[in-house]
């Protein structure tokens, strides 16, 4: 904005034709006066604007109708449709209203909001300032000017956290320079305008591989997941990364039935076993278990097919996160990538494939093996089997060598931690086991997901903590009695009557020490809960 406005004044300086006419004259030194006293930007540049338009009403000036034009194209650019979102919440009519309010006749409040003003006169973009501004002026909530203000951008913070996110990665992308964020940037802006941005949209359009859009989609996927009440554990970090579960799957009569971990694995809700599980991991509320394969190869015998095939062609995560792929095939890629609409879609050598009919598998492998054919033909045909599972993520990393399987069923979570190339370990765990889980076992922070819950089992923690050393004072009092309740039995020379009494008020002092000792365990043990 500051730099439109002294581009406007060169010209109107340096233009023979304009700095003799006296308006534009006054307009231009008028302006440059704002400028010197700090003047909020946005106010010279409208103030600046409307007056070349007023001006060129009665002058119908050709060089001041080729600025006024040059000040309309300006407007319509991404950049400035971008700048006017960013400037949203308004901070500058706040700090207006503050400065005509009571609290203003206080030298610390007028002096936080002078250097405020001066902050936003320098060209802060509003969006930014946000926290800032709430931090500096809650403390003189007592004003109500000041308390409308913090309300009203506490509100905005609250109701526009995707467009901030988005804002944020876009100037932090601009200001970086770098040609890896120019093109992401310029889309962003697009999206950003026209509101037509998700996380799934940012994913599926740019992957995972570029640090700062793999952030704004995990903060994307934690926003819309408190929104929408969908799963999600985030992207993951530079060394993690946690992908949905896409995999050949089959609904039975009783629940799920899926290929994964090189076995077949039945999930569902019911009472007892089956008798068709090889291995049972979970036997709750819900069941969790391997099931016998000749038990699926019998029962569903093409599912048993499709899910060799995917076995057999090598299916693994593609490189950029976003779906699976097979390369065991030379020059051939048959792969399954994400859609916007959380689906898949099928992949052949890279070239999304409208419907399995239209391509002709036998003649992209005419020199393969008849059964390679098969395997292929069998997957293409079968493009319904295969699914993407929100509920179900895989989170990796490779540098630790750590694997491990979380599923969300209804409001309960099940990890299964690969140990090794074989044993799996399944346990059921809370939001804080979780945020401790993925800490130690990937080093990768889940807290802002389960912010709620884990602040929930902290301040519950904390509350048995208390409680515990509460205990343990009363019961150092209690034992201090004690001993002087001893001594005092001990003391020659009491009668017989009184050492009873003495006795029996140090059994009554014991027994409740017992109690409390009692109590100061229970709580310890009701920590793992």
């Amino acid at each position: 904005m500051n730099e439109l406005v002294q581009r406007i004044l060169g010209e109107l300086n340096n233009n023979p034709a304009l700095r003799s006419q006296p308006l534009v004259k006054i307009l231009a030194e008028s302006t440059t006066k704002s400028i010197e006293l700090g003047e909020n930007p946005a106010h010279i540049y409208n103030g600046l604007k409307s007056g070349l338009v007023s001006i060129n009403e009665s002058l119908n000036d050709s060089n001041l109708t080729a600025i006024i034009q040059n000040l309309d194209t300006v407007a319509k650019t991404p950049e400035a449709k971008v700048e006017k979102i960013a400037k949203a919440v308004n901070l500058s009519s706040k700090i207006d209203a503050i400065k005509e309010s009571n609290a203003y006749a206080n030298p610390i409040v007028k002096t936080k909001v002078d250097s405020f003003n001066d902050t936003l006169n320098r060209g802060a973009l509003d969006f930014a300032l946000c926290e800032s501004f709430i931090k500096t002026f809650s403390q003189y909530g007592y004003d109500s000017v000041i308390k409308t203000a913090v309300e009203q951008v506490n509100t905005y913070l609250s109701e526009n956290q995707s467009t901030l996110a988005v804002l944020n990665t876009i100037y932090r992308m601009d200001s970086m320079g770098s040609p890896m964020y120019a093109g992401v940037s310029s889309d962003l802006k697009n999206m950003l305008i026209t509101e037509s941005y998700s996380a799934d949209v940012v994913k599926v359009k740019y992957g995972t591989s570029v640090p700062l859009v793999t952030e704004l989609v995990n903060t994307l996927s934690i926003i819309e997941s408190a929104n929408t009440g969908n799963f999600t554990l985030g992207e993951g970090n530079y060394d993690t990364k946690v992908t949905n579960l896409i995999t050949p799957a089959l609904k039975t009569a009783d629940g799920l039935l899926l290929y994964t971990d090189n076995r077949f694995l039945s999930i569902r809700e019911s009472k007892g076993l089956l008798g068709n599980e090889s291995k049972v991991h979970v036997d709750g509320a819900f069941k969790i278990a391997d099931v016998d394969p000749n038990y699926v190869r019998t029962t569903y015998g093409n599912f048993y097919d499709v899910c060799e095939a995917y076995a057999t062609l090598g299916f693994a995560k593609s490189e950029d996160g976003l779906g699976v792929e097979s390369k065991s095939i030379r020059n051939f890629t048959l792969g399954f990538k994400l859609n916007e609409e959380k689906g898949v879609d099928l992949y052949i050598n890279n070239t999304k494939i409208g419907t399995p009919a239209s391509v002709n598998v036998s003649e992209a492998l005419a020199l393969e093996p008849n059964i390679t054919k098969a395997k292929v033909a069998k997957i293409v045909e079968n493009t319904n089997s295969l699914f993407n599972f929100e509920f179900i993520k895989e989170i990796t990393n490779e540098r630790i060598l750590s694997e491990a399987t979380l599923v969300k069923l209804n409001d309960s979570y099940f990890i299964c931690e690969k140990v090794n190339s074989a044993d799996r370990v399944w346990n059921q765990v809370n939001e804080f086991e979780l945020y401790e889980f993925f800490k130690n076992k990937f080093g990768y922070d889940v807290s802002p997901i389960f912010k709620t819950k884990i602040e929930e089992s902290v301040a519950g923690l904390k509350k048995i903590e208390e409680s515990k050393k509460v205990i343990l004072t009363d019961i150092t009092k209690l034992e201090g009695s004690v001993t002087k309740l001893t001594e005092a039995v001990n003391v020659s020379g009491i009668e017989v009557s009184e050492i009873k009494k003495l006795e029996s008020i140090k059994e009554s002092i014991e027994a409740t020490i017992n109690k409390l000792k009692q109590d100061y365990i229970a709580l310890d043990l009701s920590k793992k809960k």
